[in-house]
């Protein structure tokens, strides 16, 4: 269970800013302050901060302070200039106030891998809401008209946004491999395979292709 700071005085902002944070830490410990806090009780895993907040200390002082021990995300308006000035080895990234919710989801993701060593990717059910899930956790994928669908452990149907992939997803290299021209698996996924049948650990079972089954042995016996 992480431990997030999120530093915001400005009350929507704060309340926006927890609602996507839950959606991809739900068990996090949250610590809200509208300022910098004159002590820390706990130091955070991650902190989600203002650059400029009112009180003593601004987010630029905070990271000074704390950079070096705390992954950060910074939010900005104005100012980029002393922005730069606090960027150090921790910043995962900026967002701009007003930004779509799509880019502080995507520096969380980033978070949540550095704090759970483990890929974790937006997708999409089928009704178009946005998921997090851990790529590991993936257990196949097929094509349907031209839109590649994963499968996981629960058994969810999942897309990315655009319905394809490309070079932001080097996970799909690193755990799945095709079995046929639709379909892939993922090798950390497979429970059983009796023939040409691939059994899932989510219980789904799908086929080897005789055109892909060399290939499909090298990578699961490398």
């Amino acid at each position: 269970m992480p431990n997030i700071l999120i530093l915001e005085d400005e009350k929507i902002y704060a309340q926006e800013i927890t609602r996507m944070v839950l959606d991809v830490f739900p068990s996090a410990n949250l610590m809200i302050y509208p300022c910098v806090p004159s002590t820390l009780p706990i130091i955070p895993d991650l902190a989600i901060l203002d650059i400029e907040l009112e009180g003593s200390k601004d987010g630029i002082q905070f990271m000074h302070e704390y950079g070096k021990q705390i992954p950060a995300i910074l939010f900005y308006s104005v100012c980029f200039t002393r922005i730069k000035e606090s960027f150090g080895i921790n910043v995962l990234g900026f967002v701009e106030k007003g930004e779509d919710d799509s880019v502080l989801k995507e520096k969380l993701l980033q978070a949540k891998q550095i704090l759970v060593g483990i890929p974790v990717v937006w997708l999409q059910d089928q009704n178009k809401r946005s998921i997090p899930v851990r790529t590991d956790l993936l257990c196949s994928c097929h094509r349907i008209d031209r839109v590649i669908w994963f499968t996981d452990l629960q058994g969810r149907e999942l897309r990315t946004k655009t319905g394809k992939l490309d070079s932001s997803q080097p996970w799909f290299e690193e755990h799945f491999v095709w079995i046929n021209q639709g379909e892939a698996v993922n090798i950390h996924q497979i429970q059983s395979i009796e023939k040409d049948c691939i059994t899932l650990r989510n219980g789904k079972k799908v086929y080897i292709s005789r055109r892909y089954r060399l290939r499909f042995e090298t990578e699961v016996n490398r």
